[in-house]
């Protein structure tokens, strides 16, 4: 399993993600995963997203 902290990103998620705006959401989750690095396509597939606050 690994964490990703999206603290800087958290307002624009939480501002897209309740606007419905899904093509913006789709670009900042592009953008979080890129700093994966060399590894990112073993993230592809998500299967669990969770919000801590």
């Amino acid at each position: 399993m690994r964490h990703i902290n999206v603290r800087h990103e958290w307002q624009a998620v939480v501002d897209t993600w309740s606007s419905n705006d899904h093509s913006t959401l789709d670009e900042l989750w592009t953008w979080i995963v890129d700093g994966l690095g060399p590894d990112q396509h073993a993230y592809t597939y998500v299967s669990h997203l969770g919000f801590g606050v």
